[in-house]
């Protein structure tokens, strides 16, 4: 579910739509750091499409992984 511009002013009831999936910013309407995005997965979902990314940067499971194991973002963590 594309919510980048409306996160934060609506409901999404994830469950009655179905919703596995929700990307979001924080510029637009929760007006936070600019430039960070994030999705929202269900994980089981998330994991079921293991090995489907098409590309380095949107590889959802990878990057859970990392962060799971780390504490921090794959690419250019803070510490």
């Amino acid at each position: 579910l594309d919510s980048i511009s409306s996160f934060g002013a609506y409901d999404v009831p994830a469950e009655a739509w179905n919703v596995h999936f929700l990307a979001g910013s924080a510029n637009k309407c929760i007006e936070g750091v600019p430039g960070f995005a994030f999705v929202i997965a269900h994980r089981a979902t998330m994991l079921e499409a293991d090995g489907s990314a098409r590309s380095l940067v949107l590889d959802l499971q990878d990057q859970w992984r990392f962060m799971e194991g780390t504490g921090q973002f794959r690419f250019t963590p803070p510490c």
